[in-house]
């Protein structure tokens, strides 16, 4: 059984490293924050291997452990205070030593967080290995919902476009994103695809057979759809598209031609299986698509 992570949201966490791209990530959620009424969670984390590498760096220079957490701690009130004024919310602010994934996800269990926000990796190296790390980390561990800007935000999010492969994992992330964005434009895709096609190419399957094969998988895609859209709630709100082919690329050419503003991807169980398929379907889109990804896990109960 699958546990739905239904509620309103109160509590967003944003996990913070000081760049550009977690400045959209403080943005995006001060927005979500003022449109749903929820509080702000703003933290920090540094591990001690980056503070031992700016000790390398710095050889000769002072380089006080206290005094950079407290210079850390100034940078993340000028955030939260910029937030307070931009947006009308409430932020906590929150700055540790530590590793940040664990982190993240003790403050998140603390304060009661239901979802994360965190900005994509920028285009330095340092900032590549530490923050990206920390977001795959997240998608591998985290059951709370976690969003992925990888956008400066100018407005409202408009466009959702769902990815739907008719699990309860999909039908937990689809309910969560059409509670959390109640006046946005959802759209629910499948990329339909047999498992056997190859197979049947191999065993010398007519070109027409398979070709009924492909519209028998279609039609079967399309009953399930409008079953997952009712059994979601969005009948009447969202539409819905298929298509045929390899779901990952197939997803990948949908999200160029429909430009969503959110890609909503729901995250399967935490067995090594899944992990593995985690980690390279889920983070794959959320590392590749040129738009913010929301990743829901669906959590078994």
């Amino acid at each position: 059984m699958i546990r739905d992570i239904m509620g309103k949201v109160e509590t967003i966490l944003v996990a913070t490293d000081l760049s550009a791209p977690a400045s959209w990530a403080e943005t995006r959620a001060g927005m979500l924050a003022g449109q749903t009424g929820a509080s702000i969670d703003l933290m920090h984390a540094v591990s001690s291997s980056a503070l031992n590498a700016l000790r390398v760096s710095l050889v000769g220079k002072v380089t006080d452990p206290e005094k950079v957490m407290a210079s850390l701690r100034g940078e993340v009130d000028k955030a939260a205070a910029a937030l307070e004024a931009a947006h009308g919310v409430q932020v906590r602010r929150h700055v540790f030593p530590g590793r940040p994934a664990d982190e993240i996800l003790r403050l998140a269990g603390e304060c009661g967080s239901q979802l994360l926000v965190a900005g994509a990796h920028g285009s330095h190296l340092v900032h590549r290995l530490l923050f990206g790390s920390t977001i795959e980390r997240l998608l591998y561990r985290s059951e709370l919902p976690l969003l992925i800007v990888k956008r400066s935000p100018q407005e409202q999010y408009r466009r959702l476009l769902i990815a739907v492969d008719f699990s309860d994992f999909a039908l937990a992330a689809a309910r969560f994103a059409a509670q959390l964005l109640p006046e946005t434009a959802l759209t629910a895709f499948h990329a339909a695809e047999s498992p056997f096609e190859g197979l049947m190419r191999f065993a010398g399957v007519s070109d027409e057979e398979i070709a009924r094969h492909r519209a028998e998988t279609l039609a079967q895609a399309e009953s399930q759809m409008a079953a997952f859209v009712g059994a979601a709630g969005l009948s009447g709100r969202a539409t819905w598209r298929l298509d045929y082919g390899y779901p990952v690329r197939v997803l990948e050419q949908e999200v160029e031609r429909a430009s969503p503003d959110l890609l909503v991807l729901g995250k399967h169980g935490r067995s090594a299986v899944e992990r593995w398929m985690v980690g390279s379907m889920t983070a794959h889109l959320a590392r590749t698509a040129d738009c913010d990804v929301l990743v829901v896990a669906g959590v078994g109960a």
